[in-house]
Formats: C-alpha cells, sequence, structure tokens
C-alpha cells in the first residue's frame, strides 16, 4: 500500500519466516518493516528479513545500499549485518552501503549507532554526520565526519555531486 510493502501488521506466529527482497539496476523501494522501521532500498540492493522480528533483537542483513529510519524499541536492539560490518541501533536514521570495492560504509544521519567487524567485540560509537567505513583489506573500520547529503541524496531522488568529475 501508498506504495510500499509493509509488514506492519504481520502475524505473531510467522517469526521464524524470512523473506527476501531484490531490487534491480535502476530500481528503488520502500518497505516497512513489521516492528514500524521504515527502509529505502537502492538499486542492485538485496535485503533478507523476518516477517516478524524474535522478542530479543531485530536482525536483517543487507546487499548494496539502504536508507534506515528504525523504529524506536529500548528492549530490542536493530542490527543491520552488511558483509563484514554490523550496525546495531535503538532507533535512529542511517545509510548502509556495501557497493563500494574496498569498503562498507554506514552514515549516521540521527540519534547514535554502534558498529563492529563481525569477528570482533570492539564497538565503535558513531555520532550524527560521521561515517564509519569498514576497510576489507586492512579487516580495520574508520571513522570520520562527512557531508550527510552526499551518502542520502539519492532516497530523494537526487543525484548529489560535490567535487567530482562526471565520470
Amino acid at each position: 500500500s501508498d506504495n510500499q510493502l509493509d509488514y506492519a501488521h504481520a502475524e505473531e506466529e510467522l517469526v521464524s519466516e524470512f523473506h527476501t527482497l531484490k531490487i534491480p539496476r535502476g530500481g528503488e523501494y520502500r518497505l516497512k518493516l513489521s516492528d514500524g522501521t521504515i527502509v529505502f532500498l537502492n538499486s542492485e540492493s538485496e535485503l533478507r528479513y523476518p516477517i516478524n522480528f524474535g522478542t530479543i533483537s531485530r536482525e536483517v542483513e543487507l546487499q548494496g545500499e539502504a536508507f534506515f529510519d528504525v523504529a524506536e524499541d529500548l528492549q530490542r536492539p536493530f542490527i543491520v549485518k552488511a558483509e563484514q560490518m554490523y550496525v546495531k541501533v535503538l532507533g535512529t536514521s542511517f545509510n548502509v552501503n556495501t557497493h563500494g570495492m574496498k569498503s562498507t560504509q554506514a552514515v549516521l544521519v540521527e540519534g547514535s549507532i554502534g558498529v563492529k567487524a563481525k569477528n570482533t567485540p570492539k564497538e565503535i560509537h558513531v555520532h550524527p554526520g560521521q561515517m564509519a567505513e569498514y576497510r576489507r583489506e586492512s579487516g580495520e573500520i574508520w571513522l570520520k565526519e562527512v557531508d550527510m547529503r552526499q551518502y542520502t541524496a539519492w532516497k530523494e531522488g537526487i543525484f548529489y555531486f560535490n567535487d567530482e568529475t562526471l565520470e
């Protein structure tokens, strides 16, 4: 409904069933998960998610790029598994991108998130206007200040270039 896939009224007993949404090249899509979280999926992206989240946490798996507007739930953290980087939140807005050849990126717009590499216990806290970048070659996560518009304009249908060649 309303140009989005809406799971907000999913049946409680369907907790263990997963769906995968694949977006083709040139497409974009909006999805409302059972907890009220809204996900904007960009072109050539894939999201695997449960029809209904369990009682302990809310976990999804992402390949590609997506913007998350996470519904607040202090009892169940929301976790995005994006290749070798995990992003953990309670309620916030952020963009995750795995399309890069050398890194996976998470850019925070509002709230706070914690990111960590898949096989490490150390979690790095990210603040609005910062990007956490997992560098595949070294296995390290780097934190830096960024212009958020450059990473989130796509969900509004805008191509954003700043000191870039047209190529």
